[in-house]
């Protein structure tokens, strides 16, 4: 169901293209870089979740709207989670955990421009829409001897769609007829991603006792380039 719904999604902007094209140019771009990620719980726990550096790559595809203004939409592979140290020693020894996420990411985002000869600041904003593709938490629980069952699987546990509203800002350094850029966002989780499961006869459980709630959080590191 995940990989239908990004298909379609990704065929219906991928068939947008030449019709908008007629009327307006389109600027095709590559990017990469990190993912600052963390998670935002409530009940605050002790102790907090400390951040987790994850990858994110892939490419975007932009429509002039006017001078100075474009939509820009990003098709990203993305890291997601947080990591929590370790703590007490013996038999009560807790591990050192990582929670890891990872999402292709669909991102469309109003980008501003200033109207510069050379160096051109940008700002933007807009959504994020994330279909889980992997989830895990990585233990370091027996992993001097190697034992692989320090790692669970999270995903039958997460939610598969993530949404949530990004803004930022960067530079772009233009060069012929393309354009080196940086820029840095802030990405606001929406959704609880945490999935309660099914019940015996295949209906989601909604525990009403349980009203904690975990949402993604980051701060993505990105640099590429537009054509």
């Amino acid at each position: 169901m995940r990989s239908r719904v990004a298909a379609v999604v990704l065929l219906a902007l991928l068939l947008a293209v030449p019709v908008m094209a007629q009327t307006k140019p389109f600027i095709l771009g590559v990017k990469g870089g990190v993912n600052l990620a963390n998670l935002a719980l409530d009940p605050e726990p002790d102790p907090k979740p400390d951040m987790y550096m994850g990858l994110g790559f892939g490419g975007s595809l932009g429509f002039l709207i006017s001078p100075g203004m474009t939509l820009d939409t990003d098709f990203l592979y993305l890291q997601k989670g947080a990591k929590w140290e370790g703590s007490g020693e013996g038999e009560m020894a807790i591990p050192d955990q990582t929670y890891k996420y990872t999402y292709l990411v669909v991102n469309p985002m109003l980008r501003f421009v200033v109207q510069n000869q050379g160096l051109r600041p940008y700002f933007m904003a807009g959504a994020e829409v994330g279909f889980l593709l992997d989830a895990e938490i990585e233990s370091d629980e027996d992993e001097e001897e190697g034992d692989e069952e320090g790692d669970y699987d999270l995903k039958d546990f997460t939610k598969s769609t993530d949404f949530g509203v990004n803004f930022g800002a960067g530079l772009e350094f233009p060069s012929g007829n393309s354009a080196f850029f940086v820029e840095a966002r802030y990405s606001l989780g929406l959704t609880d991603i945490v999935d309660e499961g099914d019940d015996e006869e295949g209906n989601k459980q909604e525990d009403e006792e349980d009203e904690s709630t975990a949402k993604h959080r980051g701060i993505y590191l990105m640099a590429g380039m537009r054509f």
